[in-house]
């Protein structure tokens, strides 16, 4: 037989649900001369309509993003989603538009562009690669399949915009994805903010 010291131990765990705590933040100084920044007298940056919708969303995440500029962490992602498929179908139709700012566009051009399969699906996957992947370099870039099944469905989205534009002919392309600010009133301090956007093309037709 063996002396054997046993020693007994209850081991529990407190399954109780606590409330979370409101994550307060107060605004110091500090806080408002961040703020002071979006101030057209001594802007740094205006204010998006991203920035806007996030504030009117969730100050907190406002406070996070914009303010602190703790961004998410990236993450490898195999799915698109709507945001992104929007960006890529931007980007594709201003890199087929792009040769021909300031140019008139059209019937017979664009039933050339329509009918290059292979330019268009070189254009999507420039803009694919760069607007999904952050990449400026898409020779030998690989694409997944799933990827490749996403740019054939943006292809298509392409094409009839295209075939609407054609619709449209003849008119002079502009530009696109052009920026512009404004300065919006703020009556009670007797400031003004910076707003900016993005149009997404501008064309001149029949002046």
């Amino acid at each position: 037989h063996y002396n054997v010291d046993i020693k007994e131990s209850l081991i529990t765990y407190d399954i109780n649900i606590h409330e979370n705590e409101d994550i307060l933040i107060q605004k110091t100084e500090y806080i408002k001369n961040k703020l002071k920044e979006y101030v057209k007298k001594d802007s740094k940056k205006p204010f998006s309509a991203s920035a806007i919708n996030t504030y009117l969303d969730c100050p907190l995440k406002f406070y996070f993003t914009y303010v602190e500029k703790i961004g998410e962490e990236d993450e490898i992602r195999e799915n698109l989603d709507h945001r992104d498929f929007g960006n890529i179908f931007h980007s594709a139709m201003q890199y087929i538009y792009e040769p021909y700012k300031n140019e008139i566009i059209s019937e017979k051009l664009l039933e050339q562009i329509i009918k290059d399969d292979y330019k268009i699906e070189k254009i999507i996957k420039k803009a694919f690669i760069k607007d999904f992947f952050n990449e400026s370099n898409e020779e030998n870039f690989n694409l997944s399949a799933q990827h490749t099944i996403n740019i054939y469905i943006i292809k298509e989205y392409v094409l009839r915009m295209l075939k609407e534009d054609k619709k449209n002919t003849p008119f002079v392309y502009i530009d696109s994805e052009r920026l512009y600010e404004i300065s919006l009133p703020i009556f009670e301090n007797k400031q003004e903010v910076l707003l900016k956007g993005y149009i997404d093309r501008i064309d001149k037709k029949e002046d």
